[in-house]
C-alpha cells in the first residue's frame, strides 16, 4: 500500500455539549429582548472600563465597589419614587436588533432561502460597528 493513500474518514453522530435551547438567540430576537446569554460580561466590561487594567489594587478594586454600590442603590431609590430606571441602549444596537428580527421574519415566511439569511445576518452581525 503506498505510504501517500488517504485513510478513511470515520464519523459518529454525538449529542452537542449544550443543548440548542440554551444557546438559540431565535425566540429572543424574536420578541425583540436581550440576545446575549452572559449577563456577566456587560459587568466585567463595566469593571475593566472604570478600574482601568486588568490586576488593580485592592484599593482601586474597593473604590470600584463602593462607586458602583451608589449607582445601585440610587436606581433602587429612584425606582421606589416611580422613576424606574431604563437602559439606555444605542441607536446602532437597535436598529441590528430590527435589521435581525426582519431577517427571522422574511426567513419565516419564505421570501429568503437559508443561503440569503446566513449571509444577510452574517454581514449585519461582522459589520455593527
Amino acid at each position: 500500500m503506498p505510504s501517500d493513500a488517504l485513510t478513511p474518514l470515520r464519523m459518529r453522530h454525538t449529542s452537542p455539549m449544550f443543548a440548542p435551547h440554551l444557546w438559540d438567540v431565535h425566540d429572543a430576537t424574536m420578541n425583540n429582548n436581550a440576545r446575549t446569554n452572559n449577563s456577566c460580561e456587560g459587568w466585567n466590561n463595566k469593571l475593566f472600563n472604570l478600574v482601568g487594567h486588568y490586576h488593580p489594587s485592592i484599593w482601586h478594586v474597593i473604590e470600584w465597589f463602593q462607586l458602583e454600590e451608589a449607582t445601585v442603590s440610587t436606581i433602587i431609590k429612584q425606582d421606589a419614587v416611580g422613576n424606574p430606571f431604563q437602559r439606555r441602549v444605542r441607536r446602532r444596537y437597535v436598529q441590528l436588533q430590527e435589521r435581525l428580527r426582519n431577517f427571522c421574519v422574511v426567513r419565516r415566511e419564505d421570501h429568503k432561502t437559508v443561503t440569503h439569511f446566513l449571509r444577510g445576518v452574517g454581514w449585519n452581525v461582522t459589520h455593527q460597528h
